[in-house]
């Protein structure tokens, strides 16, 4: 066949070639853009030297200190949160010591109120442990399911406001 000599495939297939390889850094950092919005803070992007005044090198770099910052940051945070959690915890403990101690001495009047003081203590607790499973679910740790009695909740609300209502001389119904 005329104009189809068996070298002119080169023609197109060099320059096919060409461009994978000089669009295989873009790729990678797209790559890796998509596993850091994904949550794996350790995901960086080899940094190609060999023309060291590339643009594409310079934003592989500029990624790899960016992933640095957010993955300090988030550690960071998270560590602060379990901190916190279990320096919280431990007056927790105390406070509900005392109440035991509190309750053997008390009036019906006084256990009322202790009553109410140990529900306050262990709401906080349950947001203490609320916070450490948000770290756990940002971390993508394995959860431990529960199932909630929403009647109990609602229980929970109602009397929670009629206490701050009695304050103001009022009531829940």
């Amino acid at each position: 066949m005329p104009g189809t000599a068996p070298g002119n495939n080169v023609g197109g297939i060099l320059p096919a070639g060409l461009a994978w390889h000089l669009t295989r850094p873009v790729r990678a950092l797209r790559r890796a853009t998509r596993q850091l919005a994904d949550g794996d803070l350790s995901v960086r992007v080899p940094v190609n030297d060999r023309g060291s005044g590339s643009e594409v090198a310079d934003l592989s770099r500029e990624f790899n200190r960016m992933a640095d910052q957010i993955e300090h940051l988030i550690t960071s945070r998270r560590q602060l949160n379990r901190d916190i959690s279990h320096e919280l915890r431990s007056p927790l403990a105390r406070l509900h010591v005392a109440l035991g101690l509190a309750r053997r001495d008390a009036s019906s009047t006084a256990s009322a109120a202790l009553d109410r003081i140990e529900r306050e203590a262990d709401r906080l607790n349950d947001m203490i442990g609320e916070l450490l499973t948000l770290n756990r679910l940002e971390s993508n740790e394995d959860l431990v399911t529960e199932e909630l009695d929403l009647a109990k909740l609602l229980e929970d609300v109602v009397h929670d406001a009629d206490f701050e209502a009695a304050s103001c001389e009022r009531t829940v119904t």
